[in-house]
């Protein structure tokens, strides 16, 4: 990738858990222009129990401070898409919603307003939940939870994207049992 960047007009956009080390991030440093992770998880136990990383908010927190390190500001170009900076995710989860807060809470404290974008996202679908283990995201996310982790959003003042409920649909989900192309 370092022999091509200078030739490239697009932007490289690294899209990734979150749960990388600091270590491999410094590897990417000067390569990459967007950086995209997930940040899922407050709760070690929530992410223990679902990720099976109960140390997920620990190494996401450093791992997302050093893509800020790399890409402090966001730099959109003249057709107002995005060049280069950091847009982090979060999916509320059904049941989550407080942790959703907790991680938003500690986003403001972590990083400068208007130094990133947040995407918050509606959009989790149980279609593929195995209800026997987890029968608490046998459901979709309630308008009630995603709207109050959107309002904390606003609240914080946080820029960005905040998904349509509408996008909680199997419709865009891939269907992952059918033939190969």
């Amino acid at each position: 990738l370092g022999k091509i960047k200078s030739r490239l007009t697009i932007p490289v956009l690294c899209n990734c858990s979150g749960y990388e080390s600091v270590e491999s991030l410094e590897k990417l440093h000067g390569l990459v222009d967007i950086y995209l992770p997930d940040f899922k998880y407050f709760s070690p136990e929530i992410s223990g129990k679902y990720s099976h990383a109960p140390n997920y908010f620990e190494v996401a927190s450093k791992a997302i401070s050093e893509m800020h390190r790399q890409r402090p500001e966001i730099e959109l170009g003249d057709d107002g898409l995005l060049k280069k900076g950091l847009v982090i995710r979060h999916l509320v989860l059904p049941g989550c919603r407080k942790d959703s807060v907790n991680v938003l809470e500690a986003l403001d404290k972590m990083l400068p307003k208007g130094s990133f974008l947040l995407s918050l996202m509606s959009q989790y679908t149980p279609d593929f939940v195995d209800g026997g283990k987890y029968p608490e995201l046998a459901r979709r996310v309630t308008t009630f939870e995603y709207n109050s982790v959107m309002k904390k959003a606003e609240e914080l003042g946080f820029d960005g994207f905040f998904q349509a409920r509408s996008s909680a649909s199997a419709d865009y989900t891939p269907d992952f049992k059918g033939e190969r192309m």
